[in-house]
């Protein structure tokens, strides 16, 4: 009997044993490797939208640079120079403040010079201690990076000086949960021999020993965007899994080998489910901006793309109305970053009261708007901004004035919609040139 006893204790025990392993390669296991792939394509999709961004703030950099440049009171002042009808020092005067009015204004601008041959004429917060060379660049200074922006000059399509112009860039990378910075090919040439987990021409996702590296090459310089995250960050709801599949392995010596196989897959699918929906949140929140209520930027892009390979035969015509604020960063530093903020929130609630159910009002990027106003003539369009002006004119709840500027462009087929855009952008510099507003 005692033996028949110890013989049943040992098939009992090697029964739980062999459940438990079975659980853990069968179920644990999979679990484990499906989930770290859905981190893995999380933080890759992640990181490729974080790029778009970085890529469009330097576009932004590079497009407000030119802005600077092409100023037509300044190049005014510099053709009178190059006619001998004022002298150098009487040029440099003349410059010097009209400069600095227009440089202060300028976002995430930190200091910027003007040249004639190899003379500074002007400068804004001492812009002439930078390297003068012909190209743009990133400059580093302990942990803060800026964008060094040469900006030619041109006048009767000649070149007669340039600006070096350096933007401080260092806020954009520090709204990361990862750690996020530009680094040169040398550094990227150190882990390209590690083993890759997703890649596109120019976009690579690679395994290290501490986590994962995203790196993509800056467009049009030899820089990379740089992310990494450490296991630690990047699996940590990984770890609960864990804890519970421990929890079950207890159980089992105590319950029955079934009852954990039921705890622990039950939890996984718990977690998977909860992963895929919040994925879609998380897609569904990017098409949206916060603060206006307004679509997103990335809405905008994905409705170009879902556009322009569309096969539809209907009617393609809407009206692109492009806007911004006017005097936005004088709202900033004079009333606080909260009353910029308020602003925002005015203008959007004003486009939105004027447009149809129809119409698309997206947030292009800080103080400007987008509208796509369907089956609309430009006509019908000035209506509406009129509309639109005259309910920010009427305002009375906010200590300062809010104005717009604005460019229309009508839009007769899908495959003009970049050239539109690019029309009303002009369009609406124009108007701001016309109230004497940078």
């Amino acid at each position: 009997m005692q033996k028949r006893l110890k013989n049943f204790k040992f098939l009992l025990l090697s029964f739980v044993v062999g459940t438990i392993v079975l659980i853990y390669i069968v179920v644990y296991l999979p679990v484990h490797s499906e989930l770290a792939v859905m981190f893995n394509k999380t933080f890759w999709q992640s990181s490729q939208d974080y790029g778009s961004m970085i890529n469009h703030t330097l576009e932004d950099c590079i497009r407000d640079a030119a802005y600077l440049s092409s100023n037509h009171t300044m190049l005014t002042q510099i053709e009178d120079y190059e006619a001998n009808n004022i002298s150098f020092e009487a040029l440099k005067e003349q410059l010097q403040q009209v400069y600095g009015n227009f440089a202060i204004k300028i976002d995430r601008l930190t200091s910027a010079a003007r040249y004639l041959g190899n003379y500074v004429v002007c400068s804004y917060n001492d812009g002439t201690s930078y390297d003068i060379s012909p190209d743009n660049d990133f400059l580093f200074n302990g942990n803060n990076t800026y964008f060094k922006v040469y900006s030619p000059i041109y006048s009767n399509n000649k070149q007669i000086g340039f600006d070096i112009i350096i933007f401080d860039i260092t806020g954009m990378l520090r709204t990361r949960t990862h750690v996020s910075k530009i680094t040169s090919p040398e550094a990227v040439k150190k882990i390209v021999d590690n083993k890759t987990i997703y890649q596109t021409s120019n976009k690579t996702l690679y395994y290290d020993r501490n986590g994962i590296i995203y790196t993509e090459e800056i467009t049009g310089m030899e820089y990379y965007l740089y992310i990494t995250a450490d296991n630690e960050t990047l699996y940590k709801p990984l770890r609960s899994i864990a804890i519970y599949f421990f929890i079950g392995l207890a159980a089992s010596l105590s319950l029955f080998a079934l009852l954990t196989n039921f705890l622990v897959v039950k939890r996984a699918g718990r977690m998977i489910a909860i992963s895929e929906k919040r994925g879609e949140m998380y897609k569904k929140d990017s098409m949206l901006d916060p603060l206006s209520g307004a679509y997103s930027r990335r809405f905008f892009e994905e409705w170009i793309k879902k556009e322009s390979i569309s096969n539809s035969k209907e009617n393609f015509h809407y009206t692109m109305v492009l806007l911004d604020v006017d005097r936005f960063k004088q709202i900033n530093d004079s009333c606080g970053h909260l009353s910029g903020d308020e602003a925002i929130k005015i203008v959007g609630s004003a486009l939105f009261s004027c447009v149809r159910t129809t119409d698309y009002v997206i947030r292009y990027g800080g103080d400007e708007f987008m509208l796509l106003l369907n089956e609309c003539s430009e006509s019908q369009a000035e209506d509406i901004m009129y509309r639109v002006c005259d309910k920010l004119r009427k305002i009375d709840t906010v200590p300062f004035e809010i104005s717009i500027s604005y460019g229309i462009q009508e839009i007769k087929s899908r495959n003009d919609i970049l050239k539109a855009m690019n029309q009303a952008d002009k369009k609406m510099y124009e108007a701001k040139k016309t109230k004497n507003i940078s």
